[in-house]
């Protein structure tokens, strides 16, 4: 087990990366930058799609956006962006999401642990261009995040202390969809939404669908607990990822643009600034036997 935090290069400002390993996987994580995972590894191998991290970073120009620009929806910061949670890969960097916590510096509440890191965004204290986080959300915002490495898993909780735990909260991490990729959603048959049958396919009480056909779903979950697994991406070569998610996350997202394909538990409509109190998700790599 190994934590190490290094100072990298972004847009030619220094900023920090937390290095953690732990027997088969590793993470690489930036508190400066949203608190964001820019790396998951298993025995070497990236899991996830790799992304120019200077223009993950962003420019003024995307910061001021969501500064200024200020909404009632979601995408104004309303659930904290862990990964690599923005638009704009396919269409020239124009669709930045979810951007207050998204470019928020975290790095003032972070503390490590043998295999894990923990940080905290305080609204009252963290600022975009000047501007407080609390004044563009218009609520008191204060949530923590951990992420931990098991020797099964990478481990993503959160607990959401904000005004009135106002929030929506979940992943958008993408992962790397080579052709003959399957992802298989556990999903509440009687709530089965109306979907584009040329991409999933229903077997039971799951449903099937293939990234190569550029997938846009959100499903609900079932309520089976922290330890069942609800969502896996399932590759050729018999390497799965598993994901299990406390039943706080009542949604999952699937999206995909064939080269990349994401799995987002999420706890509510992500136009809707709902409410949340605190949840876990966790993604294992697993061979078939």
């Amino acid at each position: 087990m190994a934590v190490e935090m290094k100072k990298i290069s972004l847009n030619n400002k220094e900023t920090s990366c937390c290095f953690i390993s732990n027997g088969d996987l590793s993470i690489e994580v930036l508190p400066e930058q949203g608190f964001s995972i820019v790396s998951f590894k298993h025995k070497g191998r990236e899991l996830l799609d790799t992304w120019d991290l200077n223009v993950f970073a962003g420019a003024e120009a995307d910061v001021k956006n969501v500064s200024e620009n200020i909404t009632d929806t979601f995408r104004k910061g309303f659930g904290p962006s862990v990964g690599p949670w923005f638009g704009g890969k396919e269409e020239g960097g124009k669709a930045w999401q979810h951007g207050v916590c998204r470019f928020a510096d975290w790095s003032g509440a972070v503390k490590t642990g043998t295999d894990s890191i923990k940080g905290r965004l305080n609204g009252l204290k963290a600022k975009l261009l000047g501007k407080t986080l609390d004044d563009i959300c218009g609520f008191h915002l204060d949530a923590e995040i951990q992420f931990s490495l098991n020797r099964d898993g990478l481990e993503y909780s959160v607990v959401n202390r904000s005004e009135g735990n106002k929030g929506t909260f979940g992943i958008h991490w993408y992962f790397k969809s080579p052709a003959g990729t399957k992802v298989i959603q556990k999903t509440d048959m009687k709530k089965l939404p109306d979907f584009d049958k040329a991409k999933f396919q229903v077997k039971d009480e799951v449903v099937v669908g293939d990234p190569s056909l550029a997938l846009g779903q959100r499903f609900d979950n079932l309520n089976m607990g922290p330890d069942s697994c609800k969502t896996r991406i399932a590759y050729t070569d018999g390497l799965n990822i598993d994901f299990r998610y406390s039943d706080s996350f009542k949604y999952t997202m699937l999206f995909s643009a064939k080269q990349f394909v994401c799995v987002e538990p999420v706890s509510g409509p992500a136009w809707q600034v709902g409410t949340f109190g605190e949840g876990m998700i966790k993604m294992t790599p697993n061979f078939d036997s």
